[in-house]
C-alpha cells in the first residue's frame, strides 16, 4: 500500500472460529511512512466466548518492518534526467554519489525528501524547494530545506500524471541542469515536463 501517515492500521474484524480447524486470517494494512527502516508491532487478539462473556482470549504481535522507497526522479528524456541535492539535474547515479539521486514522496504532506541529506544531515535540510519566480527565460532559484508542509515552494503536486506542479505552475526543464517554472502547460515541452519515478534502489 503507498505510504501514508495515517496511524489506523486495520479494521476490527469478528467472525467464528472452528477450533479442530487452522484458520487464516488476513486483512489490508496501511504501512507507515518512514525515512529509515522500522520496526513495529500489530497485535492480533482473539477472544472465545458466547457473545456475552468471552473467556477464552489468545494474543500475539507480530513484528512488521517498514521500508522506504527510494527513487530516482527524472525527466527521463533529459540529457541529465535525474533531480539531485545539489540541487540541480544531472545524470543518475553517478560514481559514489548514487543517494544524492534518491527520493521519496510523503503524499500526506507533499514534500519530496532526498536520501543523501537525510542520511547525512541529522534530520535537517532534506527537503526539496523551488522559487517559482514565474519568468519563461530564467531558471529558478532550487535549495535543500528544513522541511516545512506550509512553505509553498516546498508543496510538490504530483496528482497529474508525470506532472509536477509547485504553486500551481507547471516545472520543467532549462538549460542543461536546471528547473523552471511556467504558468502554461503548452509553454513547456514534452521531454522537458515528464517527470516519472525510477525504480526502487
Amino acid at each position: 500500500t503507498a505510504h501514508t501517515n495515517d496511524n489506523s492500521l486495520i479494521t476490527t474484524r469478528t467472525g467464528i472460529v472452528n477450533y479442530s480447524s487452522a484458520i487464516t486470517l488476513s486483512t489490508p494494512m496501511k504501512m507507515p511512512f518512514v525515512l529509515k527502516e522500522t520496526q513495529f508491532f500489530v497485535e492480533l487478539k482473539i477472544e472465545g466466548g458466547n457473545g456475552v462473556n468471552y473467556p477464552e482470549v489468545f494474543t500475539t504481535r507480530i513484528p512488521v518492518i517498514a521500508k522506504p522507497v527510494w527513487r530516482y526522479f527524472m525527466l527521463a528524456g533529459k540529457d541529465n534526467p535525474c533531480l539531485s541535492n545539489d540541487p540541480r539535474r544531472e545524470t543518475c547515479g553517478g560514481t559514489n554519489d548514487t543517494d544524492d539521486d534518491l527520493w521519496i514522496y510523503s503524499p500526506d504532506n507533499k514534500l519530496l525528501m532526498n536520501k543523501a541529506s537525510y542520511n547525512n544531515g541529522n534530520g535537517t535540510a532534506f527537503c526539496f524547494q523551488l522559487d517559482t519566480n514565474g519568468n519563461a527565460l530564467n531558471a529558478d532559484n532550487m535549495y535543500m530545506r528544513a522541511c516545512s508542509p506550509s512553505t509553498v515552494g516546498q508543496q510538490m503536486n504530483l496528482s497529474g500524471s508525470s506532472i509536477l506542479k509547485i504553486n500551481g505552475k507547471f516545472i520543467c526543464a532549462i538549460g542543461d541542469r536546471n528547473l523552471n517554472s511556467l504558468s502554461a502547460e503548452s509553454s513547456c515541452g514534452g521531454s522537458d515536463k515528464n517527470w516519472s519515478w525510477g525504480p526502487a534502489q
